[in-house]
């Protein structure tokens, strides 16, 4: 918000062609918030759970939902509709986001707890519902020890666990990687690699602009695209594991 007001024309995020400047980021953001209260019939202290591949609407869904008390819980796009369904059992998700790709997946999940499935996508009801929804600010208030999102384990032992993240951890978590990497200002260009919905993944595409910089979001990892991007847009950093 504060880089919306200083420089609302520049772009905080994009996708390749598809760009958003920090006013219209900020709008859509306030759009989700109210879409969750009015539209879906969401209130503070409620959970929600967003499954999708690494896109802009993922940030913007997890920020605007966070804004107003409801943290999403976080789930894997590659999961299956079992584990897909004990995620949101588990949480107590009312409403499921899913990008359209992975609404068979949705479908196929028994799902106790979800009242709603939005489809984010093309052929899906998410742009209709946010267009119909006031870009005005929340009167709703959170505080910093309130959840911000609920993050799961991989599960590799058990069922997987909820780690439930506060906005001050995620804040913290900012200006904690601004200090160790020095790379995070108005002036540096990122680039998201790793899945959004893994709290790194999400940390290393959302600390940039949380400086006043931009990030370009990959859907899918492809080293010779990453290389072409880096080049093209002259991105000043990246956080990659070694498989990359």
């Amino acid at each position: 918000r504060a880089s919306a007001r200083r420089e609302p024309h520049k772009t905080a995020l994009s996708l390749g062609p598809a760009t958003l400047s920090y006013a219209k980021l900020v709008r859509r953001i306030d759009r989700v918030s109210n879409l969750a209260l009015d539209g879906l019939g969401l209130k503070p202290g409620d959970r929600a759970a967003l499954m999708a591949p690494n896109c802009l609407e993922f940030i913007e869904i997890v920020c605007g939902l966070a804004s107003v008390g409801v943290p999403p819980a976080m789930v894997n796009p590659r999961l299956t509709a079992s584990e897909v369904a004990y995620i949101a059992n588990d949480s107590g998700a009312r409403v499921l986001f899913v990008h359209e790709s992975l609404r068979e997946v949705a479908d196929e999940a028994e799902l106790a707890t979800v009242e709603r499935i939005v489809t984010i996508g093309p052929t899906g009801d998410y742009e209709g519902l946010l267009a119909e929804a006031s870009d005005h600010r929340s009167a709703v208030a959170v505080d910093e020890t309130d959840p911000f999102c609920i993050s799961y384990t991989s599960g590799t032992t058990g069922n997987p666990k909820g780690a439930v993240l506060s906005h001050r951890s995620r804040t913290l978590t900012f200006f904690g990687m601004a200090v160790e990497y020095g790379c995070y200002s108005p002036e540096d260009r990122a680039m998201a690699i790793a899945p959004l919905y893994h709290g790194g993944g999400f940390a290393f595409a959302v600390a940039p602009i949380a400086f006043g910089g931009s990030c370009e979001i990959l859907p899918r990892f492809d080293a010779e695209d990453v290389l072409n991007r880096i080049e093209a847009l002259r991105i000043t950093n990246a956080f990659m594991v070694p498989t990359h």
